[in-house]
């Protein structure tokens, strides 16, 4: 008995939180086996404790991760029971809402958070699932606190059991962001992402409403195509970051002309399309086109550069033109091409033969691409330079013509312009080079200077002076002969860059000369700044020199100052013998014009030295 109590005693003074295993105080075999079962029970009992330990630590590290998950993933559960009201939402759902979990929700204040326009349709499907004890996934938005609106996507499970008993069970996720990203994506499918105007899949887009609407109401859409004159020329020659800054102001102008029901679209490049719904009439259009032009006169500030920029515009008119949108597109584009061919800075309203020009365009494209891979079709025709005192050839003007074998001599003013427009005016150039440095070889005997045109492209191309360096040496022909011609406004157009290549060239020995002097408006401090030895007074000022007092005035003072810098002065366009007269009354040396001759081929030029002397 006193074992007994003993161990009983023993068994009351375990502590369960940590058992430990019972003495022995006899060798009783009873007493004995009694203790070893309580051991092994305390010893299962142990372990019991440390697996449940365990199962709780593992519960409460899941719990933490899950609920770390549900805040990075912005997920919010709640949980109401519709038979006692009850309704448990988690922290993340509070932080979704924007509130404090220790205020508390009710299951009617929950839904007032649902923004008013999804409202009824979020309590519609909350009902039918209720009803039925489905389920449902609905995107919508809700009232924030901190953000005033969050878009969420609600799942919703109704259980409902056989005793009644009702549980809408649910999960929201915050996908503001991905909504935001998708929005983004979107715009950018429709948006140009340069300027932010239209795309071509939303200019396409746009003009097909315009349309529909044209056709509905009976009036009339006009459709702009627009393109930026001697763009290629600022990319090329300032790079193409200072392009399309250039671009986003040209796009913001635009925008201040038209209205707001109006749509600007940027193809690529400098090519943009306007179109204008709801107008009375083409000339709605035009004035449109007019405005346009008036507004690009301003200087564009682009960096450290000041910047002239003007553009090219073609109309077309639904239904008057065409009644298919890809046709007014078509049109608008070919009468922007005609506005090209009129002198750029213009505007010009579709005609039928434009379109048929514009084939003729293509077909002349493939030609010239063809031509400059043959050695006979692209050549130089040359104009005599003469010493006006003496009447003596003292050198010459290659002017570029394309023998066409079905079309015959074509004068630059049929090609040029297209050369220009595809990038074919660098090759064009380089083998106008090329063909000048032949010539000037053949004729070293009479030590004659050849002049030639650089395009303004060709002039601010990267491999201009390597080009010129490679054809001196190649033909091992005494620099200063070969006589490199810019206009006044290719030399007046990024003045600093200009000066630069013109001192490259000048470093390679050539001759250099400004063309058409006097159109230009160019600065005299500048003027003085350029490497050039030869200053051209233009055909505008020479051929009604006989008549017109203002014209010898202006060529007067232009010999005068061209003398005080020291550069020779060569007049053009001498028609008459009393052109030759009074400029060499003004002490004028040099000129060129049909009363001397006009351009001629090689054999002709040579027949010309024969008679010269």
């Amino acid at each position: 008995m006193d074992l007994l109590k003993l161990l009983a005693k023993q068994v009351e003074e375990v502590n369960l939180a940590h058992p430990k295993k019972l003495r022995y105080h006899d060798e009783d075999s009873e007493y004995v086996q009694v203790v070893d079962t309580i051991n092994k029970l305390l010893e299962s009992y142990k372990k019991q404790q440390a697996t449940t330990k365990r199962l709780n630590e593992n519960f409460t590290k899941t719990q933490s991760n899950l609920l770390e998950s549900q805040k990075m993933a912005k997920v919010g559960s709640f949980e109401y029971d519709m038979n006692t009201g009850q309704l448990t939402v988690s922290a993340q759902m509070y932080r979704i809402l924007g509130i404090k979990s220790k205020e508390g929700l009710e299951w009617k204040d929950f839904l007032e958070f649902i923004a008013f326009r999804d409202k009824k349709m979020v309590l519609q499907e909350l009902s039918d699932a209720v009803e039925k004890g489905s389920r449902f996934t609905l995107r919508h938005k809700l009232y924030s606190q901190k953000r005033s609106m969050v878009d969420v996507e609600t799942r919703v499970k109704v259980r409902k059991k056989s005793g009644g008993s009702v549980k809408v069970i649910g999960t929201v996720m915050d996908i503001s962001s991905q909504m935001e990203a998708k929005k983004t994506i979107e715009y950018l499918a429709f948006h140009d992402s340069l300027t932010g105007l239209a795309n071509r899949r939303l200019l396409h887009d746009r003009l097909e409403e315009a349309i529909a609407l044209a056709k509905r109401y009976e009036h009339l859409v006009g459709v702009l195509f627009l393109d930026v004159d001697r763009f290629k020329f600022i990319n090329d020659s300032l790079g193409h970051d200072i392009g399309d800054k250039l671009i986003k102001k040209i796009a913001n102008v635009l925008k201040s002309v038209v209205r707001e029901s109006d749509t600007i679209s940027r193809l690529g490049g400098d090519e943009f399309v306007i179109v204008l719904p709801h107008l009375e009439g083409v000339e709605a259009a035009e004035t449109v086109a007019k405005k346009i032009n008036t507004v690009m006169k301003q200087p564009f500030n682009v960096a450290d550069h000041t910047l002239f920029a003007t553009m090219s515009i073609g109309i077309a008119v639904y239904p008057n033109h065409s009644s298919c949108k890809d046709e007014v597109i078509k049109y608008a584009d070919a009468a922007m091409y005609r506005a090209k061919e009129m002198g750029r800075n213009n505007y010009q309203v579709y005609e039928m033969n434009m379109t048929r020009d514009l084939s003729d365009q293509l077909s002349l494209e493939q030609d010239l691409r063809r031509a400059l891979k043959t050695d006979d079709e692209i050549q130089l025709y040359y104009q005599p330079k003469v010493n006006l005192k003496t009447g003596k050839i003292i050198g010459a003007e290659g002017l570029v013509r394309w023998e066409h074998p079905q079309l015959g001599v074509l004068y630059p003013d049929r090609f040029i312009s297209l050369a220009e427009n595809t990038g074919m005016i660098i090759p064009i150039g380089q083998k106008v080079l090329e063909l000048a440095a032949k010539e000037i070889k053949a004729w070293e005997k009479h030590n004659l200077a050849v002049a030639v045109n650089l395009s303004g492209r060709q002039f601010q191309h990267g491999s201009l002076v390597e080009d010129v360096k490679n054809i001196i040496e190649k033909y091992e022909i005494d620099p200063k002969c070969l006589e490199l011609e810019i206009t006044e406004t290719i030399s007046m157009n990024n003045v600093q860059n200009s000066i630069r290549i013109l001192k490259d060239l000048k470093a390679l020995g050539v001759t250099l000369s400004i063309d058409d002097f006097g159109t230009g408006y160019s600065s005299l401090s500048y003027l003085k700044k350029l490497p050039v030895d030869v200053l051209k007074i233009d055909r505008e000022f020479v051929m009604d020199l006989h008549k017109d007092k203002g014209d010898v005035m202006i060529s007067k003072a232009i010999i005068g100052m061209g003398k005080s810098l020291d550069y020779k002065i060569v007049a053009e366009g001498i028609e008459k013998e009393e052109h030759t007269e009074i400029l060499n009354s003004m002490e004028c040396e040099y000129g060129q014009g049909f009363f001397y001759s006009k351009a001629v081929a090689k054999a002709d030029f040579d027949k010309l030295l024969e008679q010269n002397g």
